[in-house]
């Protein structure tokens, strides 16, 4: 088995969407059955009209879940070659994979011991690498780095406020480097980035900005990570350390 490559227990099924209902419900046509599936991110996802889109659905067997459907991603492009995976706490699960397989040697050396969701204080953080190497991914949606169809239909940009996890989590690896450990952030794109845009500023983008330039400055090192989703497997297709590039545009 390609370790490049994780594989899904079940293959992912191709649906359209009809409609999202909430932040947390997607009505989705499967098989000329609409069903309502779990929508497994609360925010935008770009800024796009989700209605009639292409997806990729899992099926779970627990009769414990209300949904038994999630939606895990979309397609802005005619052809649907480019999924954009949307469940961040699959981000999570891929990384566990592919650092188990080695598959970062240039940004996490000698690989030995992985802990998953460490409590610093108040918070917690996604992972504990040889016993002084702190984690934390995150997977942004706001800004979509793909080329769209001419027919998608794009909706006006709102301001909001989605980056104080962001701002609480950097404060805390900024802490843990003082104290002589290391710290990455890994940005995780569950997509092939065709089209890098400028990320759309939120309220608080200011503190952000703020706190990344500290984090930065005492250690920090940011990751993108390159990710292709199709309905059989995610593969690895990059990382890059873009450290130098976020301190330049901060």
């Amino acid at each position: 088995m390609n370790e490049n490559n994780y594989y899904f227990n079940n293959h992912l099924q191709e649906a359209k969407i009809v409609k999202r209902e909430t932040q947390f419900t997607i009505k989705v046509n499967i098989n000329n059955k609409v069903e309502t599936c779990h929508c497994p991110v609360t925010s935008r996802i770009g800024n796009v009209d989700l209605n009639n889109i292409s997806c990729l659905v899992s099926s779970n067997k627990n009769n414990k879940r209300k949904l038994l459907n999630t939606i895990e991603a979309v397609s802005f492009d005619k052809n649907n070659e480019n999924w954009i995976g949307i469940n961040q706490i699959f981000s999570n699960k891929l990384m566990e994979f592919f650092i188990k397989n080695n598959k970062f040697p240039k940004m996490i050396n000698n690989f030995k011991t992985l802990k998953r969701e460490v409590k610093i204080d108040n918070s917690k953080l996604d992972f504990l690498i040889n016993n002084n190497l702190y984690l934390e991914v995150k997977t942004p949606l706001v800004t979509i780095n793909v080329k769209y169809d001419k027919n998608i239909k794009i909706v006006p940009f709102s301001k909001f406020t989605s980056y104080d996890r962001l701002i609480k989590h950097i404060e805390k690896l900024t802490k843990l480097l003082e104290n002589g450990n290391q710290a990455i952030l890994a940005i995780v794109y569950q997509y092939k980035i065709t089209n890098f845009k400028e990320w759309l500023h939120s309220l608080n983008y200011l503190e952000v900005k703020k706190v990344m330039k500290i984090a930065i400055n005492k250690g920090l090192k940011i990751w993108n990570i390159n990710i292709k989703i199709t309905k059989e497997k995610a593969s690895l297709l990059s990382y890059e350390n873009i450290t130098k590039k976020v301190l330049t545009c901060c």
